[in-house]
């Protein structure tokens, strides 16, 4: 990734690998832009409709209450509204979506479209450098707003730790 300040929003699929999976490829994947985020003074961003989606998911009211803790005391996460500049650019991605025919998905509810599109508001209030998300949807929008975004797949593995020398 290359250096930027602009902030980096991710998505609820990142949320879920990140407290489910932290171990896993997609996990360390996620540790890996956090750390980057850090040292590139960025901020990862979760839009207050992903903290809902994903915090829906666990039942504890500990481990939510232990999630928000972690939440707080990164220096690296922001938690951002759907406010009143969002607003306004979720009708212009609105529009945008009518236009290019990406409503045309008729199995999907209207609440994850409009979900979908409250994230790309968000991230583009906020000029987000970075979109992470596996939602299809969530793409589609984020390339009419003309966001970047990337896949847990896409994104760099931390660097292999040495491995000495094996020959003498």
């Amino acid at each position: 990734m290359k250096k930027s300040t602009s902030p980096i929003v991710i998505d609820n699929n990142s949320l879920v690998i990140w407290f489910n999976a932290p171990k896993s490829v997609e996990g360390q994947k996620l540790d890996f832009l956090f750390l980057q985020a850090k040292e590139n003074r960025q901020k990862i961003i979760i839009p207050t409709p992903v903290l809902a989606e994903f915090l829906a998911y666990i039942d504890a009211p500990e481990a939510r209450q232990k999630f928000m803790q972690q939440l707080r005391r990164s220096p690296v996460v922001s938690i951002e509204p759907f406010d009143e500049p969002a607003a306004i650019e979720a009708s212009d991605i609105s529009k945008i979506r009518q236009n290019a025919s990406l409503t045309k998905s008729v199995d999907k509810p209207k609440q994850k479209i409009k979900v979908d599109t409250q994230i790309v508001a968000i991230a583009k209030t906020h000029f987000a450098a970075l979109i992470v998300s596996n939602d299809g949807d969530v793409k589609k929008l984020s390339d009419a707003a003309n966001i970047v975004i990337k896949g847990l797949e896409d994104l760099d593995l931390p660097p292999s730790p040495p491995q000495g020398n094996f020959f003498p």
